[in-house]
C-alpha cells in the first residue's frame, strides 16, 4: 500500500492543546491513562511512535472513526505499510474474545479492501494500559497458534453483527483467507501500562503534555474522594417543593444571623462572633463564600472547553470539511462564546477578557472570520517557532509545527487562508450553526450554588431528591452514550 493513494492524516488543531485537562501522575510505575479521554490516548500513541521513527517513517493519525481497526498506521519512506498500531485505553483487562474480535474485524476488513494492511510482515501493536488476561496473552505470544477455527468462527458472528459493512460476510466466504492468510501478514505485540508509561517517562515533552507530577494522591483514593462528593450532591432541577424546603431553612436563621457577603449569604454566624474575627479571619471567612461559586464558575469553563474541542472533532469527523483549519476554527468560536456567557456573571470589574462586548454582537459567520487572522499568525509562529536541529521529532514544537502546516494547507497568504476557511465556512454555515445553537444551550447563564451543614443525612425529603437526581443524571448518560459520535 502506498501512503499517498488512500488516506489524509488526521491532524487537528483543536487536538493540539494537550495541556487543557492533564492527568495527575500518582507516582507509581504505572500511569492512570484510564482518566485520558480516547482520542488523547490516540494522539499520545501516535506522539510516541512518531518519536521512535523520526524521519526515517511517515506515521499517520487516522481520523478517529471508520478506522477499521487501525488507529494509527505507519509506512516506510517507499510507502509500503510497515506497523499498524490499535490502542484500547481500557481500565480492566482485555478478554480473548475481545481480542479476537479486535484481530477479526482487522481481517474482515483487510479481506474487503486488501491494501489496509499490506501484504507482508506488518508489526500490528495492541496499546491496552489495562493489560489482557492470560487467555488474551496467549493469542500474542503464541501467534499463530492460538489463531484457530475454533473460537473465530463465533467471534467472526459477534463482529458482523456490530459493523455495518460486514453484514453481508458469510464464513464459509472469508474462513480460508482469515484463518490462513491473515496470520502471515501481521505480527502481532502488545504493550500495557508499565511499557506505554516507561517509553512516555524517557519524553518529558510529551510526558508533561498529558499529566502533572503536582499531585501525589493514590487514584483509588481520589475516585473514592470523588463518588463520595457525587453521592453527597443534591443535583436535581428546581422545584417548588425545593423553594419551600430553601425558605424554611432560611426562616430557621435570625435576621440577625444572614451576613451577606461578595457572593451571597452566610447564613447561622452571630454578628458577635465575626466581630470577634481577626481581619486575617474575616478574610479567610469571606474567600471561603466567594471560592465555592468561582470554583463552580471555573469547572464549567474548563468543562465547556472540552465540550468544545469534542463537538468541533466530531464535526470535523462526520463532514470532512476542505479547509483542514476549520474544526480548530469552530472550537475557537465555541469556547469564546461559552466564555463570553460566563464571564458575563461576573461583576464588570472582574471581566478580565478584552473585546468581549464587540465579539458577542457578531453573527456567527463574522466570529470565524474573527479568528481567521489570529490563526494564521499562530500558525505562522508555530512554523518560524520550530528548528529541526533543536526541536527532536515528536516534541510540541515539531508536533504544533505539522498541525500548522495541515491546517494552513496550500494556502500561501493570510488572505488565501482568510478566503479557503471562510469558503468552508460558508459550505456548512447550517451544520455549524446548528452545532453552536445546541452547544450553548448547554452553556449556564447564571449560577446558583447553595451549600448547608444540614446534609441528606439529616432529612429523608433531601435523601430522596438525591437519589432522584443521581438517576435522571444516569439516564442522560445513558441517552447520550447511545448516540452515534
Amino acid at each position: 500500500m502506498k501512503y499517498f493513494d488512500d488516506f489524509s492524516e488526521a491532524l487537528d488543531g483543536a487536538e493540539a492543546d494537550t495541556q487543557k485537562g492533564r492527568a495527575p501522575d500518582p507516582g507509581t510505575e504505572q500511569l492512570p491513562f484510564d482518566l485520558l479521554d480516547d482520542r488523547k490516548f490516540e494522539i499520545l500513541t501516535y506522539r510516541l511512535k512518531y518519536t521512535q521513527h523520526g524521519k526515517n517513517r511517515r506515521v499517520t493519525l487516522m481520523q478517529g472513526v471508520g478506522e477499521r481497526g487501525r488507529d494509527i498506521i505507519v509506512h516506510d519512506n517507499s510507502g509500503n505499510l510497515t506497523e499498524i498500531i490499535q490502542c484500547k485505553k481500557l481500565k480492566s483487562r482485555m478478554s480473548a474474545p475481545a481480542v479476537r474480535e479486535e484481530l477479526i474485524k482487522l481481517a474482515l476488513h483487510a479481506y474487503l479492501e486488501p491494501s489496509i494492511i499490506g501484504s507482508d510482515n506488518v508489526r500490528y501493536e495492541l496499546w491496552c494500559p489495562g493489560g489482557l488476561t492470560e487467555p488474551a496473552a496467549r493469542i500474542f505470544d503464541q501467534w499463530p497458534q492460538k489463531w484457530t477455527e475454533e473460537h473465530l468462527a463465533e467471534s467472526f458472528n459477534e463482529t458482523i453483527e456490530k459493523y455495518q459493512k460486514l453484514k453481508n460476510l458469510t464464513w464459509t466466504e472469508v474462513k480460508k483467507f482469515v484463518v490462513e492468510k491473515f496470520p502471515t501478514i501481521i505480527k502481532p505485540a502488545w504493550l500495557e501500562n508499565f511499557h506505554i508509561a516507561t517509553a512516555l517517562r524517557d519524553h518529558p515533552s510529551i510526558y508533561s503534555a498529558y499529566f502533572q507530577t503536582n499531585l501525589v494522591a493514590d487514584i483509588k483514593a481520589v475516585e473514592d474522594a470523588v463518588q463520595a462528593a457525587i453521592a453527597k450532591s443534591a443535583l436535581a432541577a428546581i422545584s417548588d417543593e425545593d423553594a419551600h424546603h430553601i425558605l424554611k431553612r432560611i426562616a430557621q436563621f435570625p435576621a440577625n444571623q444572614r451576613f451577606v457577603t461578595t457572593s451571597g449569604y452566610a447564613m447561622g454566624l452571630t454578628p458577635e462572633l465575626i466581630a470577634q474575627m481577626t481581619a486575617e479571619e474575616f478574610e479567610q471567612f469571606v474567600q471561603a463564600t466567594i471560592r465555592a461559586t468561582g470554583d463552580i464558575t471555573q469547572i464549567t469553563i474548563r468543562m465547556c472547553g472540552r465540550i468544545a474541542q469534542e463537538t468541533s472533532r466530531q464535526f470535523r469527523e462526520v463532514l470532512a470539511p476542505a479547509a483542514p483549519a476549520l474544526a480548530l476554527a469552530f472550537s475557537k468560536v465555541l469556547t469564546m462564546g461559552a466564555i463570553i456567557r460566563i464571564m458575563a456573571m461576573m461583576p464588570t470589574g472582574l471581566q478580565k477578557q478584552p473585546g468581549t462586548a464587540e465579539y458577542s454582537n457578531l453573527e456567527l459567520r463574522d466570529r470565524f472570520k474573527h479568528h481567521a487572522l489570529e490563526m494564521w499568525e499562530s500558525f505562522q509562529q508555530c512554523i518560524e517557532g520550530y528548528n529541526p536541529a533543536r526541536h527532536s521529532p515528536g516534541s510540541d514544537e515539531e508536533f504544533r509545527n505539522r498541525i500548522a502546516i495541515h491546517c494552513i494547507g496550500e494556502a500561501k497568504t493570510s488572505i488565501e487562508f482568510m478566503q479557503m476557511l471562510m469558503s468552508s465556512v460558508d459550505e456548512h454555515l447550517v451544520q455549524l450553526s446548528d452545532q453552536f445553537s445546541r452547544f450553548m444551550e448547554l452553556v449556564p447563564k447564571n449560577i446558583l450554588l447553595i451549600i448547608d451543614s444540614h446534609t441528606v443525612f439529616h432529612d429523608d425529603w433531601l435523601m430522596q431528591k438525591m437519589g432522584n437526581s443521581l438517576l435522571q443524571l444516569e439516564n442522560l448518560k445513558k441517552v447520550a452514550n447511545s448516540q452515534p459520535g
